[in-house]
Order: C-alpha cells, then sequence, then structure tokens
C-alpha cells in the first residue's frame, strides 16, 4: 500500500529517461551557470586556470546532478508500474 494515494496511473509503455541524455544537459547547464557567474558586472577578475576549473566544476557537478535525477526518477516510475501490475 502506498504511503499516499495517487491519483496518477502510469501507461504500460511509458518511456524511461536516458542517463547519458541526462548528463549531457546537466553539462551544459553547468556550463551556462559558470559562464554567468563568471562574467556578470562586478566579478573578479580570474585567472585563464581559474576559470576553466570553475566551468569544468560546474559542468560536472550539474552533469552528476542531473543524471542521479534521471536515475531517481527512473526508480520511481519502475516502482509504480511494477505496483499497479
Amino acid at each position: 500500500m502506498p504511503i499516499l494515494p495517487s491519483m496518477h496511473r502510469p501507461a504500460a509503455g511509458q518511456r524511461l529517461w536516458r542517463i547519458g541524455r541526462a548528463l549531457l544537459y546537466g553539462a551544459m547547464l553547468g556550463v551556462v551557470a559558470a559562464l554567468i557567474k563568471i562574467f556578470t558586472p562586478g566579478a573578479e577578475p580570474r585567472t585563464t586556470a581559474a576559470i576553466v576549473r570553475e566551468i569544468l566544476g560546474a559542468a560536472v557537478g550539474f552533469a552528476v546532478l542531473c543524471a542521479v535525477a534521471a536515475m531517481l526518477r527512473n526508480y520511481v516510475v519502475r516502482a509504480i508500474a511494477k505496483e499497479h501490475e
């Protein structure tokens, strides 16, 4: 019995999210976020190495975050689909 009842009944052919695509989109979001942070007015000047580290760190962080979210979503969808079989 679920903790909270849901009005949503998953379709039999519900697609799973692709982890690779989530990694790619997360990395792109991270790069954009880092660029916005680096080039905002009033940002302190940085060396090229610091800028590259910031961009790579944000890209990896956002990519991992999005991949984990996709894996969690896939797990929940499978659990709900299995429960309603």
